[in-house]
């Protein structure tokens, strides 16, 4: 039963209208996200048809909550400032808790619900999916990853705290187990104690549901720590919460409530993104009842070369005890352990549960599809037996490839060799691609990490999460970059994809040309006659590091009459001038106020009245910085009778 605030449970009853959701389901689980108007953003997780091998488990909660998710909430911390992702709450759980600025979603984006809030100098994304689970093989486990961009230009003190409001179908506080743990009690596991996943069910006589949340491994982030305890501390709390060691029955109640909370702390740079991810789903355990019960979990596949758990749940479901009871794990040739393979549990009392585990490692000579065996047993106790199949697969093995665009240089002005259009262009596009052509999933992180002679065109956008690469799957994408100058050079770029434990470098070079300085008058209407007022715009083109600039006019005053000068767009605030310097010549004085580098913009807009019928030339002899001349004739035309 969950507690509200008394006058706040009326003032939700009469606003809350029904809640809207963006849902992504399958056959075995289904995803829920809130839609508002409250709770934006916050989620929950059930069974649709669960494991297919048991039927206790269909249409099942996860997380409490159902149709309308609000008790499982997840906390920004922002320089010790706490925030709650997505919008506001009328109830208990982050209940007054400041929110940030909903950008987009949530929304079903491809196979993820995606929700994006604009927090303080931070964009955090929530990215919901559902992927493999490692114990069962199948897509039976939500992925939930957060993904955080500093958008400002300090480096800030970042975390995050995702409480889950675990429920087991009807069962809300069911043990935890984790690693050689059966846990009962409020318990802080730091970042040393965390296990590769832990699981929960009520027996293992009939589970209805067996729940999992794996924490590391693969492409998880490891939580810097993770505190389990009751619900109502922790929706109570935006961090940490004191433990007493109760167990999970919320203080004044008499039913347990059990809740998870992970934590991930660290720094974040301007223009630095990070990607946070965690998986919570379905568990796979098989099971062998008997006076002894026993319960066998691990990977359902292992990569060859690598280490993995293989854990036995043994629960003595009688009132009697069994004496001297053992445990045995015989393993398949190629697999070995440095643990004893039989373990002496003495005597087992009735109605005792615990765990144990071996850490496995999968040789060269370790064979596919073969399965270990794990009996348990004890006098006058029959044995009882559990087999699980391992299958091998070889790592991931990512590939990165850039692709540089070849630029030319057409009437000073880059382009794209090949583009017909001759379209100029001022950002440089590099092709990245990248692949899977290893033998098992994973995801993808890339970053530019060394580059030269050219920037980024966003500064931050320095990180691309590619999501998980299935084996032979490939994804490619745009990267833009900037030049650096006007001057021409070779940009170095290199692109770096961080998977598993492993890193794939590329480099690519980007060949620019120099292009020069130029002046130009474009005059802005074509037909003159006699006592027409005609304006030019005096037009810079590639000016590196321009911070102001006098120029001279020359022009004939048989045909031309100054009438006024006016500054250009490149001329920030009053500090223009210009004067008349004797017959037939101009002097412009313009101040840009700050050095910078100028791709095209106007200096100035001259405007002369047409005096007689011919050809007027123009000079603009530039004094500083010093650019070709500039030559113009206005075409003075006779006026029509």
């Amino acid at each position: 039963m969950r507690k509200y605030l008394p006058w706040l449970f009326i003032l939700s009853f009469l606003l809350v209208t029904s809640a809207q959701a963006a849902v992504l389901e399958n056959n075995y689980i289904k995803i829920i996200v809130n839609d508002g108007p409250w709770d934006t953003g916050r989620f929950t997780l059930e069974t649709t048809g669960g494991d297919p091998a048991r039927l206790e488990d269909d249409f099942q909660e996860l997380l409490f909550g159902g149709a309308d998710p609000w008790s499982s909430y997840t906390t920004i911390r922002i320089d010790g400032t706490d925030y709650v992702f997505g919008g506001p709450t009328q109830r208990r759980a982050g209940f007054e808790l400041p929110y940030g600025q909903q950008v987009a979603g949530p929304q079903v984006i491809g196979g993820t619900i995606q929700t994006t809030y604009r927090i303080g100098p931070l964009e955090v994304t929530q990215i919901l999916s559902i992927v493999r689970s490692n114990t069962t093989g199948l897509d039976d486990t939500m992925q939930i990853q957060y993904r955080i961009i500093n958008k400002g230009s300090q480096t800030h003190r970042i975390g995050i705290r995702l409480l889950l409001d675990t429920k087991l179908g009807m069962e809300d506080g069911a043990p935890i187990r984790l690693g050689e743990q059966v846990i009962s009690t409020e318990t802080a596991l730091g970042s040393a104690q965390i296990p590769e996943f832990w699981q929960a069910f009520d027996n293992l006589e009939n589970p209805q549901v067996i729940a999992q949340g794996t924490l590391r491994g693969g492409d998880l982030t490891a939580p810097n720590a993770v505190l389990i305890a009751n619900w109502g501390s922790l929706a109570d709390k935006s961090w940490h919460v004191p433990l007493t060691g109760q167990g999970f029955i919320r203080e004044g109640e008499d039913e347990p409530d059990t809740a998870f909370a992970l934590f991930w702390e660290g720094e974040l740079a301007p223009g630095q993104a990070k990607s946070y991810t965690t998986h919570y789903g379905l568990g796979g355990v098989t099971i062998s009842r008997g006076r002894l019960s026993l319960g066998v979990t691990s990977p359902r596949e292992v990569i060859r070369g690598q280490s993995f758990k293989i854990i036995a749940y043994i629960e003595n479901i009688e009132q009697g005890s069994v004496e001297n009871g053992y445990v045995r794990l015989e393993l398949p040739g190629g697999f070995s352990t440095s643990r004893s393979q039989e373990r002496k549990l003495g005597k087992v009392e009735g109605g005792r549960a615990f765990t144990v585990e071996w850490t496995v490692f999968a040789g060269e000579m370790a064979r596919s599809g073969a399965s270990y065996t794990v009996t348990v047993g004890g006098d006058n106790c029959e044995p009882v037996t559990a087999t699980r199949q391992i299958t091998i697969v070889g790592p991931p093995r990512i590939t990165l490839n850039c692709v540089p665009p070849a630029i030319e240089k057409d009437k000073e002005r880059w382009v794209l060799a090949g583009d017909k259009a001759r379209e100029p262009i001022w950002i440089f596009p590099v092709k990245v691609e990248v692949a899977n052509r290893g033998d098992s999933p994973s995801s993808v992180e890339i970053n530019c990490r060394d580059v030269e002679h050219v920037a980024l065109a966003l500064p931050y956008d320095r990180y691309k999460f590619i999501g998980t690469l299935e084996p032979g799957q490939s994804y490619s994408f745009i990267w833009y970059f900037a030049p650096q100058s006007f001057s021409g050079a070779t940009g170095k770029i290199e692109i770096v994809a961080k998977y598993m434990d492993w890193e794939e470098r590329a480099r690519c070079s980007i060949y620019y040309p120099k292009l020069n300085s130029q002046l130009s008058l474009k005059q802005r209407k074509s037909s003159v006659t006699p006592g027409d007022t005609v304006g030019l715009d005096l037009w810079v083109r590639n000016a590196p590091a321009l911070g102001s600039y006098s120029a001279v006019v020359l022009y004939d005053p048989l045909f031309l009459e100054p009438v006024s000068v006016s500054r250009g767009t490149a001329v920030r605030g009053r500090d223009f001038s210009w004067q008349q310097v004797g017959e037939g010549s101009i002097r412009l004085e313009g101040n840009l106020n700050e050095q910078r580098d100028v791709r095209e913009d106007t200096l100035a807009t001259l405007y002369f009245k047409a005096r007689v019928p011919g050809l007027a030339e123009l000079k603009v002899i530039p004094v500083s910085p010093v650019y070709p001349q500039v030559d113009h004739i206005i075409k003075i035309e006779e006026a029509s009778k």
